[in-house]
């Protein structure tokens, strides 16, 4: 890959039988291996050439991303030659200098390896070796053999980089087995090559093209005194480089290497190639191929120095010019690949089907009606359901000259069925138009059809008695019976109905009646029946209260009067909700917590406890500090999608968390959380910090729990003596000095200390549904008082300063909640601001 977006793809040369050389250079004794492999790579160059201004190439971006074109250049190509033979360890002895004589076996000190260690100076030459013709080593070739310092260990590689006045680098590879492979490797450039470049907006390809014999851009017929394999010996320092980054003379150490265990896998073990992997010839070969890249960028386009200087640099660069053809295309007009030839087969067979459907619909006229054009339009709307007279009913509308004449509507009666006819009808008033006459309908006749609806005399015959005025389709008046069932929209971002207090139904059940105050199934059940017939249907629970009795008290008490589809019931998940009873015993890791696996399993137990096969309000009961927000929204969409949950909320959650969620929801196209259930009432206004201006940010509602003070809003002289709930964990710390207050305004009220708290809470913000969790039926009848109760700004006003309360940082340095309050935007100006959205006020009956 070059740049990150062009693909490199080189190509093998001067390809030799691998079994005939392994052959011509064994001994009778033993089968050596011999493999002999070239690879070009694209001149790098070349990339750079096709975006430089002078040459006024026009790239793919520049066209929207549909053009391309096609770079072909007649350049040298850098080849890299891979020769490696299987040898055994006797052969290898004199390149090993361990075996040599006064080395006593070893080699010491191998950090200055060679020098020091008595190796004859260059230009004398070594002993001969088995490989000489093979390699090419000795005074015949003008090549000196390589020295390793000692044999490498199974699966380690040995460099032999320091040699003198050499053009190429060895390797040493030992493998499993008693074979050993040595490995040279040099470079020299290719002159029957030319390389070619692919360019498009999604990336590019360059690639060597070599041994072509019609390619006109080898680089060899541009400069045809150019010799193919010229060895560059300056190569052999770049290698050297590249072999120490890939840690190939880790052997020299013990050391073991990734790099060399793979490549010593890869020593061939027969005199022929493994079709399935590469031998250690190839893979060097192709791990070597970068440092051609890097070697030909910023390089010349011919083969040899043709500038004055003395060394291959120049201090400024120069443009240097190549053989090269452009084929590019500026738009995208077809296919690129013969497969995608099978188009045109699509293309005629849609052309023939629209020439038929053409010929036919114009030969069968009167079979589609284009309700496109206005009239016809009109006429579908009028002919269409959901109502059902219309229902049936035929379509087509006016044409030709009957778009000038003036129309009425009628009604069959027997038929139910609707027609226009033309004239001036019955009591038609006709409004003149500004448009000229040219345009469709110059005159647009009204006529007064309500009383034609309404059932009068046939048809046949006009009646000059005039029809009753009676409704045709009569509703039912809505039945209020309390200020409850005036229902309200749940929240911004969900539409369902609720009544405005919801009905806490924590206290149903036994299993915690130590600390919840006693309430049985009757008691429950009369609660139930007296807020669903003053009007009630928000009803809230979950999955671990009383032990699991709350839901199925629910379940059982929906079923018992057929009121699931009426009610909306809200549940949660999280708590520990199987740690009662017989479950004890289980293994509880997870039976609580946000995470999936719960959540899959307390929402099934819950739809068979409620009874029902669909939950309307699913909370997560509180914020786990280990599911993520991914995990969490993720999954409850599941439930979305399954239609097992319909809206979704979440509980005593700081409100980044609850943002956060709501933001990766809504970018992934999920249902994000629509309520936020919490604990606010007089005596604890933390939600004034960060709940409700995030609630109303985010388009949700607020259900706040303990609103009543957690049963603790009371007179002194009632405290403890209703038997109610035991939890002085959860007593506000000012609420004696808010039931103080409570019961003044109570008391110039004519009204329960309870009432004021609940209408305080539900004054305070837009989409408050309070909850409220009753023992007994008089508590739940003095809630519902509270919804029309009117409190005024002097009532509030006395409530909030029962005690100090401060919204802290940043909200109380910046002088309170809303834009009037900052007093740093009003020392800039005076500004006037669209009222913020405001509670709903108290409501009665007949208001």
């Amino acid at each position: 890959m070059l740049y990150d977006n062009t693909t490199i793809e080189g190509s093998w040369v001067h390809v030799e039988n691998v079994t005939e050389t392994s052959q011509k250079y064994s001994p009778d004794d033993y089968k050596r291996t011999v493999v002999n492999v070239t690879m070009a790579m694209p001149h790098a160059g070349v990339f750079a050439a096709t975006r430089d201004p002078v040459n006024n190439i026009m790239q793919p971006q520049d066209l929207n991303g549909l053009g391309e074109y096609i770079v072909q250049a007649s350049v040298p190509s850098p080849v890299t030659n891979v020769l490696c033979a299987t040898m055994q360890k006797e052969e290898l002895a004199p390149m090993v200098y361990t075996d040599w004589p006064g080395s006593n076996g070893t080699a010491t000190n191998l950090t200055g390896w060679p020098n020091g260690f008595g190796i004859p100076q260059w230009p004398g030459w070594l002993n001969s070796t088995p490989v000489d013709d093979l390699f090419g080593f000795g005074e015949k070739y003008g090549r000196r053999h390589p020295v390793f310092a000692k044999y490498p260990i199974a699966y380690n590689t040995i460099l032999n980089h320091t040699g003198w006045f050499t053009d190429s680098i060895y390797i040493l590879a030992s493998s499993a087995t008693a074979d050993f492979a040595l490995c040279s490797l040099r470079v020299s450039l290719a002159t029957s090559c030319s390389t070619r470049y692919h360019a498009s907006v999604s990336g590019g390809s360059m690639s060597a093209h070599c041994e072509d014999p019609t390619d006109d851009l080898a680089y060899g017929k541009s400069y045809t005194n150019a010799t193919d394999g010229v060895i560059k010996k300056d190569w052999a320092a770049v290698a050297t480089d590249w072999a120490m980054a890939l840690s190939l003379n880790a052997g020299i150490s013990d050391g073991a290497a990734s790099n060399a265990r793979l490549l010593s896998q890869l020593i061939p073990t027969a005199q022929a190639l493994d079709p399935s992997l590469p031998s250690i010839a190839e893979a060097l070969a192709v791990l070597s191929g970068n440092t051609l890249l890097l070697s030909s960028t910023n390089s010349p386009f011919i083969h040899f120095w043709n500038y004055s200087t003395t060394v291959s640099t120049l201090a400024e660069p120069q443009y240097q010019g190549f053989r090269a053809t452009l084929t590019f295309k500026d738009y995208a007009s077809g296919g690129t690949q013969k497969w995608q030839g099978i188009f045109y087969v699509v293309l005629l067979l849609t052309f023939a089907t629209n020439v038929f459907c053409l010929i036919y619909f114009s030969v069968r006229r009167g079979l589609v009606t284009d309700f496109i054009e206005p009239q016809n339009l009109f006429s579908l709307s009028l002919n269409s359901p959901p109502s059902k007279a219309l229902g049936g009913a035929c379509g087509g509308g006016p044409e030709g000259e009957q778009l000038v004449m003036n129309w009425y509507i009628k009604l069959d009666h027997d038929r139910e069925h609707f027609y226009i006819l033309n004239g001036t009808g019955p009591s038609s008033i006709t409004r003149r138009s500004t448009r000229p006459k040219d345009v469709e309908m110059d005159t647009s006749p009204i006529p007064l059809i309500v009383k034609d609806f309404l059932p009068t005399s046939k048809m046949s015959g006009q009646s000059d008695k005039k029809p009753q005025q009676t409704n045709y389709y009569p509703l039912p008046t809505p039945k209020l019976t309390s200020a409850l069932s005036r229902h309200r929209i749940l929240a911004p971002s969900a539409g369902v109905r609720v009544s405005p207090i919801c009905l806490g139904a924590m206290n149903f059940g036994n299993a915690w009646k130590e600390f919840m105050g006693e309430c049985s199934k009757e008691t429950a059940f009369e609660m139930l029946d007296y807020f669903y017939e003053m009007g009630g249907n928000f009803v809230d629970t979950a999955s671990n209260y009383q032990g699991e009795e709350s839901e199925q008290w629910l379940g059982e008490w929906m079923e018992a009067r057929s009121r699931r589809d009426e009610m909306v019931v809200a549940t949660k998940y999280c708590g520990p909700w199987q740690y009662y009873g017989d479950n004890i015993g289980k293994m509880q890791s997870n039976f609580g917590g946000a995470a999936s696996k719960n959540l899959h399993l307390s929402v099934e137990a819950s739809l068979k406890k409620l009874r029902t096969s669909y939950i309307d309000l699913l909370y997560v009961h509180f914020f786990d500090m280990t599911t993520s927000a991914e995990e969490l929204m993720q999954s409850l969409n599941t439930l979305i999608t399954a239609r097992k949950v319909l809206y979704l909320g979440i509980s005593d959650t700081p409100a980044w968390f609850v943002v956060k969620c709501n933001d990766y929801a809504r970018h992934h196209g999920l249902r994000p959380f629509s309520v936020y259930q919490g604990k606010y009432s007089a005596a604890e206004r933390d939600f004034e910090r960060e709940i409700i201006p995030m609630c109303l940010d985010q388009g949700m509602s607020m259900a706040p729990w303990g609103a009543l003070g957690g049963g603790y809003f009371k007179p002194k002289d009632q405290i403890g003596k209703d038997g109610g709930r035991n939890m002085p964990f959860l007593v506000a710390k000012n609420a004696a000095l808010v039931s103080e207050v409570l019961e003044k305004v109570a008391a110039r009220k004519g009204t329960l200390i309870t009432s004021v708290a609940l209408a305080y809470v539900l004054r305070k913000a837009p989409y408050m549904f309070p909850i409220c969790g009753v023992r007994k039926l008089e508590h739940l009848k003095g809630n519902i008082e509270a919804l029309s109760l009117e409190l005024t700004t002097e009532d509030m006003e006395e409530i909030n300063g029962a005690y100090p309360f401060e919204l802290g940082f940043p909200m109380g340095f910046l002088g309170g909640t809303t834009p009037e309050a900052n007093g740093l935007n009003n020392r800039v100006g005076v500004f006037d601001y669209v009222e913020a959205p405001r509670a709903i006020g108290p409501k009665t009956v007949g208001s």
